[in-house]
């Protein structure tokens, strides 16, 4: 029988940091409960637009948003955080002041100083990721393989059911849905509407970019040593498989793809075995290949959704260009859109599917320039293991909104950059 994917001295750790390091542990917790999307959604005046409540604009304690409290306080006493701010004090006055006249001068300034706040929190996330890097790292491949099972058993069971799963699922953040619910994720395969399974993301595409991040750190777990458990890994990834391709994610079935086809050429020379076994979790995208090819042939032929993110695209491209140094303001991008993009479905009421021209229409000429700067620093810090990691969360973030939009997506976005920034492996 295979034992714990943590091992016995991984386990014994994680409990002594219970009572000595809790912010470790609560790291842990966080990495276990990201796949859920418990919590409680405030529903101000701000939250709504054009007299409908937007998700987006909903401020929400997650229960996510309590670990990362509860990570911060303990970490913040420990940290080197206030000669850090010294050090820079200028860039963030600078980047703080700049955000205020922004938001100062939005549509909804309430739905700025919300935004804001968010970074702030994420931002103490990234920071404390880096700092214990060392002492975290080895828990992230076993705490997403836990995570991937759990979500594609659901999101299969969804998929089979033609809806949600209901019952405890309600508590893990699964919302209740059905193929014929509005303005649900379903596609047409051969003259048949198939549901999309959302598992407990807010999208399928969500769904689908966790599976595929998490993918990379069991691969690299598996390739750069022997590990504790590697039959329960195989069962992540295989359950992964089925599920990824079930999303019918176009991105990220290309990237999910690619990333096993990288991953097997790197180890050309190392383990045949290893790479024979990897490339049989390419089996999915065979089997199902002719629906896939269905779901991108849609594309080419332009379909309706993607008619209306092109809409979408030009209509931020335009308020960018109205606002190119301040933009629309901070967490403003759908009280302006209105303005920009007239349209008889609420499609519109979501942000532009690019989080470069998210940023632009929100923060200008500064937004785009530091969002520029981050993937510029990953791509130069990525190590030869961990580039193609760099690769998928840029290819993700031209495709979508999640990274910059969404507490799951978020921290996925923070918990990528923090580690392709801390590792410093080349093998």
């Amino acid at each position: 029988m295979s034992r714990s994917p943590w091992g016995k001295g991984k386990t014994e750790y994680l409990l002594s940091n219970l009572r000595t390091n809790p912010e470790i542990f609560f790291f842990y917790l966080l990495l276990l409960l990201l796949p859920t999307q418990l919590g409680k959604h405030f529903w101000p005046t701000f939250s709504y637009v054009l007299g409908t409540r937007v998700d987006y604009l909903s401020p929400t304690l997650y229960l996510t948003d309590i670990i990362i409290l509860f990570i911060t306080l303990f970490y913040l006493p420990k940290a080197k955080i206030f000669q850090r701010i010294e050090k820079y004090k200028k860039y963030i006055f600078l980047f703080f002041l700049f955000t205020f006249l922004s938001i100062a001068s939005s549509a909804s300034p309430l739905s700025g100083i919300y935004s804001q706040l968010k970074l702030l929190e994420f931002l103490i996330l990234f920071l404390f990721i880096s700092d214990n890097y060392e002492r975290v790292k080895n828990f992230i491949a076993p705490a997403m393989a836990m995570g991937i099972i759990f979500v594609s058993v659901l999101a299969i069971a969804q998929f089979l059911n033609g809806g949600s799963i209901g019952g405890i699922f309600y508590f893990a953040g699964e919302r209740f849905f059905s193929s014929s619910s509005p303005n649900i994720a379903n596609a047409f395969i051969a003259g048949e509407l198939v549901l999309r399974p959302y598992a407990t993301f807010p999208h399928p595409n969500v769904l689908a970019a966790y599976i595929l991040i998490g993918t990379f750190f069991i691969l690299k777990e598996l390739s750069t040593r022997r590990p504790v458990g590697s039959f329960f890994y195989f069962i992540s990834l295989g359950m992964g498989s089925i599920a990824i391709v079930l999303t019918l994610s176009r991105m990220a079935i290309f990237l999910y793809a690619l990333l096993l086809i990288y991953t097997v050429l790197g180890r050309a020379r190392i383990n045949k075995k290893l790479n024979l076994k990897i490339l049989l979790f390419l089996a999915p995208l065979f089997v199902l290949s002719r629906e896939i090819f269905i779901r991108f042939q849609n594309l080419f032929l332009i379909d309706q959704s993607v008619v209306e993110r092109l809409d979408l695209t030009r209509a931020s491209m335009k308020m960018f260009f109205d606002h190119p140094f301040t933009g629309a303001g901070l967490g403003n991008f759908l009280h302006t859109i209105p303005y920009y993009y007239k349209s008889d479905s609420l499609f519109f009421l979501q942000p532009v599917h690019n989080i470069f021209l998210f940023a632009a229409s929100e923060v200008g000429i500064v937004g785009l320039g530091l969002l520029t700067a981050i993937f510029v620093i990953l791509f130069k810090n990525a190590s030869r293991n961990n580039f193609i990691l760099s690769f998928i969360v840029l290819a993700l973030s031209l495709s979508d909104h999640f990274f910059l939009t969404l507490q799951q997506g978020q921290i996925l976005f923070i918990l990528t950059a923090a580690y392709i920034l801390a590792d410093k492996s080349r093998n």
